[in-house]
């Protein structure tokens, strides 16, 4: 009982974090994935084998970026941790976060038997980001655009404060550079 409990909870700490797992076979080219992998991809469970050939379909602009990371992890036992963007099996453009850390047995043997990793479903957060970053260009912009000048500045615990934004109308004002005011 207790480990069918241990297995429900890391299957909803899966479904939760939207994170799967999985792990490369380099001897036989083939993957295992969890079922929360096959929820990220859209997948259906019993859809065949996995390889990283397979997997190439989903990584149209970085397939040669994950085989690269496979081979050094394999190669040179060298992990891999990075952001990549797939096409699901339904077309849908997603940004995951993958992880891999090579394995070798305790043997004497060196070689790499396994890569085990991580994968986790960062599209919310990742378009959070892009939206926040055109939002902060779109005020830039506007703010540049005033007539006078906009400055912003920061009270730090110390009692000091410092100037943490100036506008590009404080040029004209003042006849600084904007980072000469920054700077002061």
């Amino acid at each position: 009982q207790a480990l069918q409990d241990e297995h429900d909870r890391l299957l909803f700490a899966q479904r939760v974090g939207k994170i799967g797992d999985w792990e490369f076979n380099p001897k036989t080219g083939e993957m295992r994935w969890s079922p929360m992998m096959y929820r990220i991809f859209k997948r259906p469970e019993n859809s065949g084998k996995l390889n990283l050939d397979s997997m190439s379909r989903y990584f149209p602009n970085d397939s040669g970026k994950l085989k690269s990371a496979f081979r050094q992890a394999v190669d040179e036992q060298i992990p891999f941790a990075f952001d990549i963007e797939i096409k699901n099996e339904k077309g849908n453009r997603k940004f995951l976060y993958i992880e891999g850390i090579p394995k070798t047995k305790i043997n004497g043997n060196s070689r790499v038997q396994q890569v085990q990793g991580i994968c986790q479903d960062i599209t919310a957060r990742k378009l959070a980001r892009n939206r926040m970053v055109d939002r902060e260009k779109q005020l830039r912009s506007t703010v540049n655009n005033i007539k006078g000048v906009l400055i912003r500045y920061q009270l730090l615990p110390s009692g000091e404060d410092r100037i943490i934004y100036v506008s590009e109308g404080a040029e004209k004002v003042f006849g600084l550079n904007r980072r000469e005011l920054l700077r002061s």
